[in-house]
């Protein structure tokens, strides 16, 4: 039987299980001949302790012996140098296995990738279980859409559909399978008592639109799947991983105003899932009124995230988000009231952020006790509104660039550039606030872990200081 591989690369600070990867496992096995064989890098890092010199060499072995046809990679921002050195294995080892490669990274700075990575024969733009079961059911490249791939030689470029894809519904259920759940349910850092919690998606797509994501440049195209099917997979979550305590929407945008949403929620209290879970989501500010909060609270959320991106005006306007400082204290008050645990993030280097900017950021986070903040350092993506901006106004080269090499990671290349209007002196004071504010960030979060999670959470980061963590604990 022909063999699909997927690899699950460690996305270094991000923690949550890999959704995407797990779905087309799912639909490999509905919808293609293919066997889906995967390696879980996250594990071996993270669990197993291994180093990535010893994780390579595992993962040479594992390729002599499963011989794959198909290698798939799915890629955020920072593993780049990670896939490198997996695809350069597989070439020597199995060298008639063709390299897909998806994710936010493929799909964000598209077919140039094949121009710097030669090992890589197909990428994936934008969704992808339906591609990819046509690309392994040996449907003609050339007309398959949403894809880059090389043939003789040629980089060859297919029509871009938006939104092509299965039916929301359609889509078959992540395989959860074929990970440890144990391990991927603890690793779950955006609720932060980091109870065993699985993530899942209620809906796609997002109708924010804000300039500076990838996904935002899709604004309008919201979908939700159906309530009931929903239930169904959380109950049989629960039934199969009796030690699941929580359940963690990764949506863009949880919309608690949409119709299937509410009747979700319904569904999810009724049933009685409310006495047995956790609820963890993610919304935005103009969705937090009395009526929604009172309704998360009957449904035990236990986490609500929201991304402010800045308090100032003129940023938000830039970014594309409208609200005032009056309606976030007033629905930041609500949220405390209801009893909820709110986390917000922030961006402290917006093209054009001034250094009253950013003293006016770090004014209202004081000022309004904000005990979970994320601050974010932007990279702009290609294929967003904001990066064409930045090119056209000369801030930042374009991919065509002499100056961009497609061989390295071209995120940490734009990182690189410095953004915001501040000088020497008052950047150090800025990046310095940043350091201080994650440090209070994690000993707070730190401070609401059980004993027991606190010494798991110090063997997960330094495995080696957790018995003198355990002494001075104790003492």
């Amino acid at each position: 039987m022909k063999k699909a591989l997927f690899v699950n690369l460690d996305p270094g600070n991000i923690k949550l299980f890999p959704m995407k990867l797990a779905s087309l496992i799912s639909n490999t096995k509905k919808y293609t001949g293919y066997k889906p064989i995967l390696f879980d890098e996250t594990y071996h890092f993270r669990y197993e302790k291994m180093s990535l010199r010893w994780c390579l060499g595992v993962f040479k072995n594992f390729i002599i012996k499963e011989k794959p046809d198909y290698a798939a990679f799915e890629v955020f921002l920072g593993e780049l140098e990670q896939f490198v050195k997996y695809a350069r294995i597989i070439k020597e080892e199995a060298p008639s296995c063709r390299i897909i490669l998806f994710g936010i990274y493929a799909t964000s700075v598209g077919g140039k990738l094949l121009e710097g990575l030669k090992d890589i024969d197909i990428l994936i733009l934008g969704e992808g279980e339906l591609v990819l079961s046509q690309i392994l059911n040996k449907e003609k490249l050339d007309k398959i859409p949403n894809i880059v791939f090389r043939r003789s030689g040629e980089i060859i470029k297919t029509k871009r559909v938006p939104n092509y894809n299965f039916g929301i519904d359609e889509i078959e259920k992540p395989d959860r399978d074929s990970f440890n759940m144990k391990f991927h349910s603890r690793s779950v850092s955006l609720v932060y008592k980091r109870i065993p919690t699985v993530t899942m998606t209620l809906s796609l797509g997002c109708t924010g639109g804000c300039s500076f994501c990838v996904e935002g440049q899709s604004k309008g195209v919201y979908k939700a799947r159906a309530p009931k099917k929903v239930i169904k997979e959380i109950e049989g979550i629960i039934s199969k991983y009796p030690f699941i305590k929580c359940v963690y929407f990764t949506d863009s945008c949880f919309i608690l105003s949409h119709p299937k949403v509410r009747e979700f929620l319904d569904l999810f209290n009724k049933k009685g899932l409310n006495k047995r879970l956790g609820l963890g989501i993610m919304t935005k500010l103009k969705y937090i009124n009395e009526k929604n909060l009172k309704l998360l609270k009957e449904s035990n959320c236990v986490f609500v995230g929201m991304g402010l991106e800045s308090f100032s005006q003129n940023i938000q306007k830039a970014i594309g988000k409208t609200f005032s400082i009056e309606e976030f204290k007033r629905k930041n008050k609500m949220i405390e009231n209801a009893g909820i645990p709110a986390a917000y993030s922030i961006i402290f280097n917006y093209p054009g952020m001034s250094y009253e900017d950013v003293l006016y950021n770090i004014k209202q986070i004081e000022d309004n006790q904000l005990k979970i903040v994320n601050i974010n350092n932007l990279v702009p993506m290609p294929s967003t509104k904001l990066f064409a901006e930045l090119v056209k106004k000369g801030v930042l080269y374009g991919l065509n660039s002499k100056h961009i090499d497609l061989q390295k990671n071209v995120m940490q290349q734009y990182a690189k550039v410095s953004l915001w209007k501040l000088n020497k002196r008052q950047e150090r004071f800025a990046r310095r606030y940043v350091t201080r504010k994650k440090r209070q960030v994690t000993r707070y979060m730190f401070s609401q872990l059980s004993f027991k999670d606190k010494i798991q959470h110090i063997y997960m980061k330094r495995p080696y200081d957790t018995l003198r963590a355990i002494r001075q604990m104790v003492i």
